[in-house]
């Protein structure tokens, strides 16, 4: 996939999301956009210490939970499933990250592991791993950048 198709992929992946969340709600294009604003807005803060679906999935959270403060909308299922939802929008982005990192980005992303679990599976330090993480990271904050703001590397 390419960086010119992450963006609507992520588009699509973030309608999708609020639509498994908030199937009975008729504000689901409201949402959908409220959402890809907060995510759009926050990137550039994003830290590259944090996994970027835990960071993601706190942004939902407050989307979300603004809206139930307003009455307007009832979640569809518990939003702690929402995390394991992510992982349709991270992948694309993993995938466009050198080889060399696509799978300790997986194992901490989408599968949820630990470092050191991870040091474990790849069968390499902790510190080798904490830099892959970091460097990935850092890597798909720039493709969310180009994606997003049409910043160059």
């Amino acid at each position: 996939m390419s960086i010119h198709n992450i963006k609507s992929t992520f588009e699509k992946d973030v309608t999708s999301f609020v639509a498994l969340k908030f199937p009975e709600s008729e504000h689901q294009r409201e949402l959908s956009v409220k959402l890809l604003d907060s995510i759009t807005i926050n990137i550039p803060n994003w830290k590259e210490s944090r996994k970027l679906s835990g960071w993601i999935h706190g942004l939902v959270a407050e989307v979300i939970a603004e809206e139930l403060e307003k009455g307007k909308s009832q979640i569809g299922g518990p939003l702690y499933d929402a995390r394991a939802d992510l992982s349709i929008m991270i992948k694309p982005i993993i995938d466009l990250t050198p080889e060399n990192y696509h799978q300790a980005l997986i194992f901490s992303e989408i599968e949820g592991k630990t470092q050191k679990q991870i040091s474990t599976e790849l069968h390499t330090s902790l510190t080798v791993v904490k830099g892959i993480l970091h460097n990935g990271r850092t890597m798909m904050k720039h493709i969310l950048l180009q994606c997003f703001f049409d910043v160059k590397k």
